[in-house]
């Protein structure tokens, strides 16, 4: 088993307040920014661009894009929601 599995194995086992801390966290890890990878990124946002504009690939709607993940986004947004509830309670 990955490293990774193993801590998403622990990760599931906790508590729904200690998640969201955990999300809470990675998050702010993944926003502290990178050049080389924003780098990257626009590259591959021009790479995109030219591909489109040669007929190499279709663009695909934001209704198509939400339907893929939607529940996806539910559970974050409800992780979130409870992370941010128990800093309040917290805090009172």
């Amino acid at each position: 088993m990955s490293n990774t599995n193993e801590i998403l194995k622990e990760a599931m086992a906790l508590r729904p307040v200690e998640k969201a801390k955990l999300v809470d966290q990675l998050i702010a890890i993944l926003n502290e920014p990178d050049k080389d990878i924003d780098k990257l990124w626009a590259e591959e946002a021009e790479d995109r661009i030219d591909a489109y504009d040669r007929g190499e690939i279709k663009a695909v709607s934001l209704k198509e894009v939400l339907s893929k993940y939607t529940s996806q986004i539910e559970i974050g947004v409800l992780t979130i929601f409870l992370f941010y509830r128990y800093r309040q309670e917290k805090d009172e």
